[in-house]
């Protein structure tokens, strides 16, 4: 794996971190699409933002077909899978720290 997708991963797991668990919370920002995710089923809600590893997942997998589609590369699925793993594993670590320093 390059270095170009770690740092791509790193990118998806804060900016997942920053948008599940700070923006869409009441006052913030984004909070109009919290409430709209809360009256949502929560196996819809939670992909589009109210879980912050189904959102990172998703933009992982997503962001990897579409790498795959315009950056013609020879497909190699424990890539794609290990880009998605990598990614979580960073949201785990990033939400690790954030709920040590409340």
């Amino acid at each position: 794996m390059s270095v170009e997708l770690l740092f791509i991963s790193l990118q998806v797991a804060v900016f997942v971190v920053v948008f599940s668990c700070l923006l869409i919370d009441e006052g913030q920002i984004f909070s109009f699409y919290g409430r709209l995710l809360d009256r949502l089923p929560e196996w819809l809600g939670h992909p589009l933002g109210r879980c912050a590893y189904c959102l990172g997942g998703q933009i992982a997998l997503w962001y990897f077909v579409y790498r795959m589609f315009f950056i013609p590369e020879k497909y190699n699925p424990f890539i794609h899978l290990s880009f998605i793993a990598i990614t979580l594993f960073l949201i785990h670590l990033i939400l690790y720290v954030y709920e040590k320093s409340e």
